[in-house]
């Protein structure tokens, strides 16, 4: 008989739902290995890892929800393999939606983060409602930036258009020139199209993106790293239909 890992959601609210924050415990059981691997169908992606997905009610469409106050514990080293999508931070970008006059937010995400080779599983955390005020462009203090990061070091340009992980070998860099793979940093801000409208928020300069050191398959050092690609998901919120936008200017 097959034993499975799997974890279940306790929820516990504390106060309103629109006033107070949302208390989620996590119960986890692990199988006879102690590894990330078996967990029920609807909880686990094509990499083998459990995802926490969960639709949250909201009374207006300026509400806005954040994780906040996570607790984890570390599972067992032994792991099995590599999982470059669990990075050092919970990665939660809700999705917010309007159907039939009522407001969602979605969350789905991996409970799991990365320290070293350690992997730690979320057993708690609370969920935090908060009103957001969109202000006008002429409201809006930037601090831009002084200097640009390409102004020192040594920098290749490299591009993707596919969404997914990527990985690029020490050789492969070692011949671009960097002597020491193990101490180069990734930049950039993804491959969708830049907004149109000039009061809309853009970086002014390119930002540091996660990369993860390991072995490939058969055994050569490399970095991995995750790209957007060029394609953007929009969501309509009146209908409730996604739609695609093309970068213009990609391939």
């Amino acid at each position: 008989m097959k034993k499975y890992l799997f974890f279940g959601v306790i929820i516990l609210l504390s106060g309103s739902v629109w006033g107070q924050n949302m208390q989620r415990t996590i119960s986890w059981q692990e199988d006879a290995k102690g590894l990330l691997a078996g967990f029920f169908d609807g909880f686990v992606n094509k990499e083998g890892l459990p995802v926490y997905q969960e639709a949250i009610e909201l009374n207006a469409s300026n509400k806005r929800v954040e994780i906040i106050n996570p607790v984890f514990e570390a599972l067992p080293k032994n792991t099995g393999k590599n999982y470059p999508a669990v990075g050092e931070e919970l990665a939660v970008v809700p999705t917010y939606i309007r159907s039939k006059g009522k407001c969602q937010a979605m969350i789905d995400f991996i409970p799991l983060i990365r320290e070293g080779q350690t992997y730690k599983k979320l057993v708690s955390f609370d969920i935090k409602i908060t009103s957001s005020t969109a202000k006008s462009a002429s409201q809006i203090t930037r601090n831009w930036k002084s200097s640009s990061v390409l102004s020192v070091g040594k920098w290749v340009k490299i591009r993707t258009s596919m969404q997914g992980v990527h990985k690029i070998t020490y050789s492969q860099l070692q011949s671009w020139g960097f002597s020491n793979p193990a101490s180069i940093c990734l930049f950039g801000n993804g491959g969708y199209m830049l907004p149109k409208m000039n009061d809309e928020f853009y970086f002014d300069d390119l930002e540091q993106n996660a990369i993860y050191h390991a072995k490939d398959g058969q055994g050569n050092d490399c970095i991995f790293f995750y790209s957007t690609g060029t394609v953007r998901w929009k969501l309509d919120h009146e209908t409730g239909l996604f739609s695609q936008e093309l970068n213009d200017y990609s391939d």
